[in-house]
């Protein structure tokens, strides 16, 4: 008899074994799939060590940054422990604060409204007190110094590849930000965006010497062209494609004195993004209307063409006399890219009809979103039925508001199944209710609300299939 013992135990299923094993996946899925803020994590991931491990990649995915906080990060990620969580950067935004808060603040934060001319003070001092140096690289050492100092970390045995680069600046900034990206070549490489602030704040010693205010502007807008040039030979050199993005804003467009663009430097952008570029937004200004140049302008940009390109936003401001060759430009431009999928083309808002209205004759067959200025509403209908992707919805107030036929989209609803946002002044917006749209969520918002929060989405007590915004007349 054997006298040993022996123990039939079922063996362990190797299911339950891989299931255990994949709980960092599993918490990995439901991490990124969370609609939370990224503070949550961070509390989070203070529970314990392997839940830490799991969520600091995706805490660090994606960084944003603002200039004006750069000097304080450097000393937090220069020990070695922090320079590790660097390793997990994907994307990378750093963006000019400061200028932003003086030339993009919001209607409604009370905040920066209230320290505006603090800011616009302090950001004048901070750029322009060395204006008169000869080495004018130094105007801005927030990039020279600051953000080197910071992307030097990023390469430090670092075994990924570099973090994507999306940089927003103002113009003024564009010597500095050339001569660090000369001087940290691997990184222009992995530039994805560029925005560009047009405008920047000017000193007092321009209003005795316009002369030099005048040179100095042109050199600023020279070396954004040597930017371009730089990132974008760079990126050819490696067979790379990254840079998609590329903003040119300006919101005080009828300063023609803070943006001077050369006809060569209109070459410089068109050879150097058209090619690439996926999303283009421009802001022209009234410089642009006054510097007609056959030699080269802002038509020079709408005359290329753009095979890449699926997002277009252009930004026109009211001029006097009108703009000169514009609506033939902007209709050709239309009918050479068929391909996009977002178009963004509206009047000023204070004056709708200092523009003229586009005829609409195009069909983009995968638009997606649209806000489109015309003038009658028989064109608005024939634009929606040849768009039947169509998710958002804007137009501007329609120049014929006299003879706007109530009924006519009533059977545009079978052609746009996928409409979910219309954004349309309080005439024409009869018409879209009268078009009976299926599942139709009414909400109208006060004239208070809207004057304070400009456009946002209305709220309602169930989730609809289509939103309606009203635009107040008296806003315009």
């Amino acid at each position: 008899m054997d006298e040993r013992m022996s123990l039939d135990l079922p063996e362990r299923p190797v299911l339950d074994r891989k299931h255990a094993l994949q709980v960092p996946e599993i918490l990995t899925l439901i991490l990124e799939n969370l609609k939370r803020d990224k503070v949550d994590l961070i509390i989070a991931s203070r529970v314990s060590r392997h839940f830490r491990a799991v969520a600091q990649p995706i805490l660090f995915r994606e960084m944003s940054v603002p200039l004006s906080r750069v000097p304080e990060m450097v000393p937090i990620f220069k020990p070695r422990r922090s320079r590790a969580l660097l390793q997990h950067v994907k994307a990378l935004r750093l963006w000019d604060d400061e200028a932003h808060n003086i030339f993009k603040f919001e209607e409604h934060s009370q905040s920066v409204l209230g320290s505006r001319q603090f800011r616009r003070r302090k950001y004048k001092k901070r750029m322009m007190d060395q204006r008169d140096q000869s080495d004018k690289e130094e105007c801005d050492p927030r990039w020279t110094q600051e953000v080197y100092e910071f992307l030097d970390l990023l390469t430090w045995s670092r075994t990924h590849p570099l973090p994507f680069l999306d940089l927003s600046f103002g113009v003024v900034s564009s010597l500095a930000l050339h001569r660090l990206i000369s001087e940290i070549p691997e990184f222009a490489e992995r530039v994805t965006a560029l925005r560009v602030l047009s405008d920047f704040p000017c000193t007092t010693a321009a209003v005795h010497d316009w002369s030099q205010w005048d040179a100095n502007i042109g050199t600023w807008w020279k070396s954004l062209g040597s930017l371009l040039q730089n990132i974008t030979s760079a990126q050819d050199r490696a067979s790379s494609s990254v840079l998609k993005v590329f903003t040119m804003e300006c919101y005080e467009g009828n300063l023609s004195r803070r943006r001077t663009i050369r006809p060569d430097l209109w070459q410089v952008f068109q050879t150097t993004l058209s090619p690439r570029i996926e999303d283009l937004t421009f802001y022209l200004t009234l410089s642009d209307n006054a510097n007609d140049n056959a030699d080269g302008d802002y038509k020079t940009l709408l005359r290329a063409n753009w095979p890449r390109l699926r997002r277009f936003r252009l930004v026109t401001p009211a001029a006097t006399p009108p703009w000169n060759g514009w609506l033939e430009s902007v209709e050709d431009f239309l009918e050479r890219h068929p391909r996009l999928e977002e178009l963004d083309i509206r009047a000023p808002p204070s004056a709708p009809s200092s523009i003229p209205a586009l005829s609409l004759s195009q069909t983009f067959p995968n638009l997606k979103r649209a806000f489109v200025h015309t003038d009658t509403i028989s064109t608005v209908k024939s634009f929606l039925s040849r768009h039947p992707k169509l998710v958002d919805f804007g137009i501007d107030p329609l120049q014929d508001d006299d003879g706007i036929d109530y009924y006519a989209l009533t059977d545009v609803p079978e052609a746009l199944p996928a409409l979910q946002t219309i954004l349309s002044h309080e005439i024409e917006f009869q018409a879209f209710i009268l078009a009976d749209l299926p599942n139709l969520a009414r909400s109208v918002q006060s004239r208070e609300r809207y004057q304070r929060h400009q456009v946002s989405e209305p709220r309602v007590a169930v989730r609809p299939s289509l939103k309606i915004t009203i635009q107040a007349s008296d806003l315009y």
